[in-house]
């Protein structure tokens, strides 16, 4: 016996590497509450309808599946090493992200249940390089400096966007994606931002004063693969 604790002892620094799990709080719209335990080693949170998958490297450690949508997640900071959030038509209403204001995180991609306060969010993910949202319900970008990301590609499309104004985004930028909102209302100050940093936009119509735009469907022969992948 005394052998066996000695034993105990001696491994459990590295046991405790390992298998040290953190709790994961999860509403859903019908009200159920699930708390999942889930090795703090998961870098990736990824869903689709129903279906949420916690990978490390890939590779699928923990699998929720759940029938109401989920309307909040709670105590993702625990995941140390989170870098991608990717989840396709899996949230109801879930306004408030600041659960994501995370600065391990550097891909933030979601369809689905997110609104203009969401956007308040984005400012304070400072090693954010990939933002998608589409299909939202994101109606104006407005007094948001992004300066504190390191976003390389920004799209919110489909999502019922209008107008952009009083918006200062990072130097980092290179492509801004407005597609399936039709004629956005894009203000001098914002525009003077957009072309001093040589950001290239893409929208469904010409936007006047815009120098680097991409037209609609152009953007399948000329935007970068990396920026062509997102869809369940």
């Amino acid at each position: 016996m005394k052998k066996v604790i000695a034993l105990c002892i001696l491994f459990s620094p590295f046991y405790f590497l390992f298998s040290l799990e953190v709790n994961i709080k999860i509403t859903l719209l019908n009200g159920t509450e699930n708390n999942l335990l889930v090795n703090d080693s998961i870098n990736e949170i990824s869903g689709v309808k129903g279906h949420l998958y916690f990978k490390e490297n890939g590779k699928v450690i923990k699998e929720y599946n759940h029938a109401s949508p989920i309307v909040k997640i709670q105590n993702i900071s625990a995941l140390h090493n989170i870098s991608k959030i990717e989840i396709y038509m899996e949230l109801h209403d879930f306004n408030d992200i600041s659960e994501f204001e995370l600065p391990q995180i550097t891909e933030l991609i979601v369809s689905y249940g997110l609104n203009n306060k969401s956007m308040l969010s984005i400012n304070k993910m400072p090693n954010l390089s990939l933002l998608y949202f589409n299909f939202m319900n994101i109606t104006e970008i407005n007094s948001i400096n992004l300066m504190n990301t390191q976003l390389k590609y920004m799209e919110i499309s489909y999502s019922k966007l209008q107008s952009i104004s009083k918006t200062i985004f990072p130097k980092t930028l290179k492509y801004l994606n407005i597609l399936g909102n039709g004629i956005v209302l894009i203000d001098e100050d914002t525009i003077n931002d957009i072309n001093s940093k040589n950001i290239i936009v893409i929208s469904d119509k010409k936007i006047n004063g815009i120098n680097n735009q991409i037209i609609g469907d152009e953007y399948t022969k000329i935007l970068p693969e990396e920026y062509k992948r997102f869809g369940p």
